[in-house]
Parts: C-alpha cells; sequence; structure tokens
C-alpha cells in the first residue's frame, strides 16, 4: 500500500478488497483505529481557512484516509502524475455487510433514525449487531458525547459505522481513539441509507462519468448549496494538493 503526501492530507492508495481485508484483520486486534473516505466535500472544508486547522488533524490520525472521489482521482492524476485506487464510502459499506466474515463481528451501528435501523436488520440480520442513536448536534454537547463514549466502550465492538455525516463522525472517530483499545471505525455517512433504499445511488453510468454529485443534487434540493459551493472550490483545492 503506497501513501501520498499531499498538501492537504495523506492518502493511502488501496483498493476495495484490500480495504475490506484491513478492516476485518484489524478488528481483531488489541487497539482502536478508524478509517475516513475524503471526497470533494471534505477537501473543500480542509482548504477553508477557518475550518482548516479544526478538521486536518483528524484526517491526519486515521489509520487509513482513502479517496472517495472519482473528481478527486483525476485532479490526483493531473497534479501527480499518480493513478489512484477510488473506495466509495458507500461500496464499501455495503460489500461488508455483504461478506460472511462479518457475521462473527460484532457490529456497531452510530447513526440513523430508529425507524431505519428496524428497517436494516430485515435486511442484514447479523446475531451481534447493535445501534445508537445521537441527538441531532450531539457533537457539541459535552456531556452528551462522554455518554456516548461510555455506551459505545460498554458495547466493545469489533467494526464501528459511524453514520451520522461529515464532519460529525470524524470529530466522533478521532475522540474514541484515547477510550477504545479495540476495534475498527468506519465514517460512511448516508451510507445505510442508500442500503435500505431511503436514499438512491445515481445510476452507474453517471457514478463512471464522475457525475454522482449531480445525481444526489437534484435528488435533493438541500444539497444544491453545498455541492455548488463545492464545484467552486475545485480549483483551489487543485493548488492546494
Amino acid at each position: 500500500m503506497k501513501t501520498l503526501n499531499t498538501n492537504i492530507c495523506k492518502l493511502h492508495d488501496i483498493d476495495m478488497a484490500a480495504t475490506m481485508d484491513y478492516v476485518f484483520d484489524n478488528s481483531n486486534k488489541n487497539q482502536y483505529e478508524y478509517i475516513v473516505t475524503p471526497n470533494i466535500d471534505h477537501l473543500a472544508r480542509l482548504v477553508d481557512a477557518e475550518s482548516a486547522t479544526k478538521y486536518k488533524m483528524l484526517y491526519d490520525k486515521a489509520a487509513l484516509c482513502i479517496c472517495d472521489s472519482r473528481i478527486l482521482k483525476k485532479l490526483i492524476k493531473a497534479k501527480y502524475s499518480q493513478d489512484m485506487s477510488v473506495v466509495p464510502g458507500s461500496d464499501l459499506t455495503a460489500n461488508l455487510f455483504n461478506d460472511e466474515r462479518l457475521i462473527a463481528k460484532r457490529v456497531l451501528i452510530f447513526g440513523g433514525e430508529n425507524s431505519v435501523y428496524e428497517e436494516f436488520k430485515t435486511q442484514y440480520n447479523l446475531p451481534d449487531m447493535h445501534h445508537i442513536n445521537p441527538s441531532m448536534g450531539f457533537i457539541n454537547k459535552p456531556d452528551e458525547v462522554s455518554k456516548l463514549v461510555d455506551k459505545v466502550k460498554q458495547i466493545r465492538p469489533d467494526i464501528i459505522f459511524l453514520a451520522v455525516g461529515s464532519p460529525r463522525q470524524e470529530e466522533f472517530a478521532f475522540k474514541l481513539t484515547s477510550e477504545l483499545k479495540h476495534g475498527v471505525a468506519l465514517c460512511i455517512g448516508a451510507s445505510i441509507l442508500f442500503l435500505t433504499g431511503d436514499e438512491k445511488r445515481a445510476p452507474k453510468i453517471m457514478q463512471k462519468l464522475s457525475l454522482e454529485w449531480l445525481h444526489r443534487m437534484f435528488s435533493d434540493t438541500r444539497l444544491f448549496k453545498r455541492y455548488l459551493s463545492n464545484a467552486r472550490s475545485l480549483v483551489r483545492i487543485y493548488r492546494a494538493l
């Protein structure tokens, strides 16, 4: 596995199969690690002067920092003449839940409404799966964060799927580093909603053309402003890489 040290964050060049093996193998060890999958939305935050200092450390401390974006792959190719593997977080999550190795693991889904979790359980009825649903804005409530950390410690999961959106999930993943001695956490955003069908992925052709963001933008108009802002950040991201 090669590491590309860009001026924004490190990126590990690792494919889907190797990433899955890494998750399962390291979930057996007596150490805690977390995995992040930055895309253009993440990098726009990391090149913003007001937020870069706060969030950069979250990516630096991750055990794996994997390219989630085909657009980012193209920027890296143009800047460094390097072909970077793309491991979309949504695909990684789906593949992990469809892998029989997960049956032997204690799994925690952190985030998502109870109704979504109940629906998810009907699809993936794992023998040792748990769920915690934090309140809106929990990451800014120190008392709740402390209680949530205690709940996670009591469960002692092998694999944690953090599904509370970025940057909250990366912040919470980092907070767990000083508290857990075991397990692998993955920051997965809305991946659970894709698996239950509550949200739809873009058609494969749009994914291959690096247009999944366009599909999501028009599927959920609340995302329009964010994706427009991200598009405007592309030149700044390229220069900063």
